[in-house]
């Protein structure tokens, strides 16, 4: 698939940017995406972007977009974490137990339906049902998948899954996507249609697919070396400009102390001067924030 470039910082399409990306989809994704589809894609980014300080709102925003733009019965837009290490095969047999789900946010769910629909949907147990067990291997991967492409209509439609649990929630056809963003932990999103509604097709996948593409350009070129406490608070004052000499005043500290955190950042941030320390150390904060990190750092 082709892969776009870092978008402009401000959400926003130049011309030059427009002409761009006109030109690498023309052949390729003519068949799926529209150039309505592309200005939308984009326009979404921007706006999710523009919320990124709070995680829920732009999940929230993220889930009603990806609702209205691929014709959803439901959308999910998900953030969890697996604290324990298992086996694949049994971590996710029983996912509720080992899973936490750190922020949520849906839309086309009833609010007095939402938890039955959550544990009926999200905690799906493999090792009751192996209508799905093609995604086991998925699992901490990054990947998207329309559901044609794990089990076949026929097997589908015949499985208790389908006619038991999905269909109760007026749940049919699904894609899923699922982005590792930090050490056990994972962005998903999860569409589905209306029982007996139309399959999602490939625009539909391509769509779900570059917006969790760039959100993880984000996430994944934001990550943080390891620091210690001392030296994030040198960090942060740097970044609020204080020379060496009142980070030292402010921390209590002799200013040679402050200079070996200094040079130790250089050597954790990969560069040589002050001006590369802070552009590195601003790129490392997400446009897009996840609820488990606080400042671009991990909670």
């Amino acid at each position: 698939m082709a892969q776009l470039e870092h978008p402009p910082d401000s959400g926003e399409l130049t011309s030059r940017w427009w002409l761009a990306l006109r030109a690498s989809y023309a052949q390729a994704f003519r068949p799926m995406l529209h150039a309505d589809d592309v200005r939308a894609l984009f326009r979404l980014l921007g706006e999710v972007r523009e919320l990124g300080v709070n995680a829920t709102a732009w999940r929230t925003h993220l889930a009603a977009s990806l609702q209205h733009l691929c014709g959803c019965r439901a959308t999910l837009a998900l953030e969890l974490t697996f604290p324990v290490v298992h086996p694949l095969t049994e971590c996710w047999s029983a996912c509720r137990s080992t899973a936490m789900l750190v922020d949520a946010a849906e839309s086309g769910v009833d609010a007095a339906d939402r938890q039955r629909f959550y544990d009926d949907m999200l905690w799906y147990r493999h090792g009751t049902d192996d209508t799905l067990n093609t995604l086991v291997p998925l699992y901490g991967t990054y990947f998207t998948r329309a559901r044609q492409e794990l089990v076949g209509d026929e097997r589908w439609y015949r499985s208790p899954l389908a006619n038991e649990i999905f269909r109760a929630h007026d749940c049919d056809d699904f894609i899923l996507s699922t982005v590792p963003v930090m050490p056990h932990t994972y962005a998903s999103l999860g569409l589905v249609r209306a029982w007996g509604d139309r399959p999602f097709g490939a625009r539909e996948k391509l769509l779900v697919e570059l917006v969790h593409e760039e959100l993880a350009r984000d996430w994944l070129d934001a990550r943080e070396p390891r620091l210690s406490p001392r030296q994030r608070q040198v960090l942060e004052l740097l970044r609020s400009g204080a020379s060496e000499k009142e980070v030292a005043a402010a921390l209590e500290v002799s200013t040679h102390t402050v200079h070996d955190h200094v040079k130790a950042l250089h050597r954790a941030y990969g560069v040589r001067s002050r001006g590369e320390l802070m552009a590195r150390a601003m790129r490392s904060r997400p446009r897009v924030r996840l609820a488990s990190i606080a400042d671009g750092v991990p909670a």
